[in-house]
């Protein structure tokens, strides 16, 4: 791909840069949509995102409630021949080695498992989408002295969660932007003052909330580690 002097939108530094498509195209089947954004990311970024948001793909796209999506159906022999390849094992191996089962069956008379995900992981990748997205919406780079506090909802966040209640408090007062990204992901943002808040769609089951500006408060929690039931 050709590539040119440009601010990169990830870490605004002026570096020859190639298009990075947000969210990622391995979350799109093909065709992919003629609506994804596009932003200018150096070499390094670009190489920075590709591992966490692999294993995104491959942890989301695994979970039975997608099952039936379009562009997860489009994944599957693309995430299959890539878990085939010999590099692949210990990444394999370490996806079979975190699932514990519970003995409890579901409807299908399957058994039920946990599995622990790397939950920061997955965050790493709403980061990578939010801050492609800013700069695509407010065109530049997130500022390098702002927090990006995001989070990867769960069964585990009740409505009192406190990223749940700064995006709503943000939300509501703010300048509201929604837009669909051919129908893996959905996104709607907004902003006040000199704050952005976030919230990410992907395959219309799994959701980010996050805010970019000052940090809002001490108890923000941006992370959230625990277990979760998960269904294989």
């Amino acid at each position: 791909m050709k590539q040119r002097k440009e601010i990169c939108a990830y870490c605004g530094l002026d570096r020859e840069a190639t298009r990075d498509h947000v969210p990622p195209k391995l979350f799109f089947a093909r065709p992919f949509p003629t609506n994804m954004p596009t932003v200018p990311a150096c070499a390094e970024c670009n190489a920075s995102f590709k591992a966490d948001d692999e294993y995104t793909r491959i942890v989301l796209a695994s979970d039975p409630r997608v099952g039936a999506h379009r562009d997860v159906l489009g994944s599957i022999l693309s995430i299959s021949r890539g878990l085939a390849r010999p590099q692949s094992q210990a990444f394999t191996k370490m996806l079979s080695e975190n699932v514990a089962w519970t003995g409890v069956l579901g409807p299908s008379g399957a058994p039920i498992a946990t599995r622990e995900i790397a939950r920061h992981r997955i965050d790493a990748t709403g980061r990578h989408i939010v801050r492609g997205l800013h700069y695509f919406e407010f065109g530049r780079p997130v500022d390098p002295d702002a927090a990006v506090l995001l989070g990867f909802l769960s069964a585990n966040w009740t409505p009192s969660h406190p990223m749940i209640l700064e995006f709503a408090k943000m939300y509501f007062h703010s300048e509201q932007r929604q837009k669909d990204v051919g129908k893996a992901l959905s996104y709607a943002v907004g902003r006040w003052e000199d704050k952005s808040c976030w919230m990410l769609l992907l395959y219309g089951t799994f959701m980010w909330l996050g805010t970019i500006g000052p940090p809002p408060n001490d108890d923000v929690i941006i992370s959230d580690p625990a277990r979760i039931p998960d269904p294989i």
